[in-house]
Order: structure tokens, then sequence, then C-alpha cells
């Protein structure tokens, strides 16, 4: 990595995403805030919609019943082929 950090461990490939999008998130909200406040965050998140894309969910919505993001799943099955977890048939499934 850029930063001397070694990413080839998932754990660490994990952390990284998931704070990168809590950065990236934090930014798209203040871009649509009107005012740099509480208030203002709220509505910057509200205005996001469907327009962010997060790092570390297939889809999210935000608007003003819905503050917390990830609007559909993904089935996921244990594969014996790989002794891993990977993601089942079909697509992301739309969450309520």
């Amino acid at each position: 990595a850029s930063a001397g950090i070694d990413t080839t461990d998932r754990t660490t490939q994990d952390s990284a995403v998931t704070y990168c999008d809590l950065f990236l998130f934090t930014d798209a909200a203040t871009k649509k805030a009107p005012e740099l406040s509480v208030k203002g965050l709220r509505a910057g998140v509200e205005a996001l919609g469907s327009s962010y894309a997060s790092a570390v969910n297939f889809t999210s919505r935000f608007g003003p019943t819905r503050h917390d993001g990830p609007s559909s799943t993904r089935i996921v099955v244990f594969d014996n082929n790989c002794t891993c977890f990977a993601y089942g048939p079909g697509g992301a499934v739309p969450t309520a």
C-alpha cells in the first residue's frame, strides 16, 4: 500500500475499506449539507438519496425517514470447494 501498510491480510483490507468509506460518506454528506452543523449534516445525508456508492454495501439509499443507508443485501452460502463463504445465486436483493 502507498502508506506502507501491508494490506494482503483480509482483516486489514476490511478495516481500510471501512474507514475509507466512512470518510468518503462524510465528505459526500457535507458537500450536500446546507450548513456545517448537526442539522445541516442530517440534511446532507438525507439529500444523498441513492447517489452515494458505498465501498461496504451493494446499494445505498438515504432520505428523511432513512438514515442507515444499505438498501439491498446478498445471499451468502458456504462453499465446500474453497472452504469459504461465497455469494449465492442471484444478485442483490432490495431491502424494505
